[in-house]
């Protein structure tokens, strides 16, 4: 009887995983990141939720000279010891600083704010805390990445199906939502909005809608996108797996990338 190899570590769970299907979305999710960030050419990065750090380690494998320094904010206390692994000799060369506490970007400014799978995970007093950074802290020509998952359209009965079978996770959808979410209708979880709920995470997906998002991104921000991976030519909720907006500070002209050094 065939039994999943079921993930250990997060990056068991994304871009190392077992199972092809699940690289191939995460492979091409972190080139349309990767993309993104050496057209912005950014001096100084914030990598917000930075995870494993396999991006920004991929990004500082390319020749990034204009890189002076990439800021990674992960308040999970359980990756700060793979963060280290992973990036350790940037760290010890000055270009990689490793932040735990919100509090300790107040000094910051950054060029690029990358915001990878996390929104998505944050109730609105979160989500409010990361807005107002923003636009505290990007530079007059800085700007915003944000990438969150589509759970909506038909791609999401293959999503919950990779969770239970490919890596062991409990079911969260009931048949009812999945449904109504399949065909496109909005599944609207009350505790992503309630301004009281003070949790700083939200550990499912149920209920997250990356058109709400987008729309709350626009009151605030010139919103582009959305940008579908890993098809980017279909519809976004039509085999995609996430989108990406790039949000700058509404009232801020957009410059052009920097010329690299000769």
């Amino acid at each position: 009887m065939w039994k999943p190899k079921l993930p250990t570590t997060y990056a068991e769970q994304t871009h190392a995983s077992p199972y092809r299907v699940i690289r191939f979305a995460h492979h091409r999710r972190h080139r349309q990141a990767l993309e993104m960030v050496l057209s912005a050419r950014p001096e100084v990065l914030l990598d917000y939720g930075a995870g494993d750090g396999h991006l920004v380690a991929e990004l500082l494998e390319h020749d990034v000279p204009w890189l002076r320094q990439a800021i990674l904010y992960e308040p999970m206390s359980e990756m700060g010891v793979v963060l280290e692994n992973a990036l350790g000799k940037w760290i010890s060369a000055g270009r990689v600083e490793i932040v735990k506490h919100r509090d300790e970007l107040s000094g910051l400014a950054v060029d690029l704010v990358l915001c990878m799978g996390v929104l998505e995970h944050l109730p609105l007093a979160e989500r409010l805390a990361f807005y107002e950074l923003c636009q505290r802290k990007l530079s007059s020509a800085g700007r915003c990445i944000v990438d969150v998952p589509v759970e909506v359209g038909p791609t999401i009965l293959a999503k919950e199906l990779a969770r239970i079978l490919l890596k062991g996770r409990l079911p969260e959808y009931c048949l009812k939502d999945l449904a109504k979410t399949a065909v496109g209708l909005k599944v609207r979880d009350h505790k992503r909005f309630d301004p009281l709920n003070d949790a700083q995470f939200i550990h499912y997906h149920t209920g997250f809608d990356y058109r709400l998002l987008h729309a709350e991104l626009s009151d605030r921000f010139d919103v582009c996108g959305p940008v579908a991976t890993p098809f980017p030519k279909l519809p976004a909720w039509l085999g995609n797996q996430e989108v990406f907006f790039v949000a700058r500070v509404k009232g801020r002209a957009p410059t052009p990338p920097r010329e690299p050094p000769t």
